[in-house]
């Protein structure tokens, strides 16, 4: 009877413990991306994604780059690159060692740098 208890205690720690930044932010970000002049294809890790301008889920865990094109203009690459968000600095303080590998291994400690994507396309000469 005791070891049934001290097994769903454990159970409930672990559920109760979840991540800062899981509950905060998920595993995924709004990026926003536009470009002057507007209509342009937007392919975000080699697939076709729509034109600009344009707002677009993306996985935090993952570093992607965003390459802009259009007819008569020159392609523009960005990068968006992974950075630790700062809800994750909260499982120090609130969860502890629990939350942070919770936020680790769902990914959910990382945001998207830039949140929003602006190109100016030059002309093709």
């Amino acid at each position: 009877m005791r070891k049934s208890i001290s097994y769903i205690l454990v159970l409930l720690l672990i559920f109760s413990a979840a991540g800062c930044a899981t509950i905060v932010q998920g595993t995924k970000q709004r990026i926003e991306i536009s470009s002057d002049p507007q209509g342009a294809t937007v392919e975000i890790d080699g697939e076709a994604v729509g034109t600009t301008p344009m707002k677009i889920k993306l996985k935090t865990p993952f570093n992607h780059t965003v390459v802009i094109t259009k007819e008569g203009y020159k392609e523009e690459k960005v990068a968006l690159s992974r950075a630790i968000g700062s809800a994750a600095a909260g499982n120090i303080f609130i969860w502890g060692p629990v939350g942070w590998a919770v936020d680790g291994l769902t990914g959910s400690q990382y945001r998207l740098v830039p949140d929003k994507v602006h190109v100016e396309l030059k002309k093709e000469e």
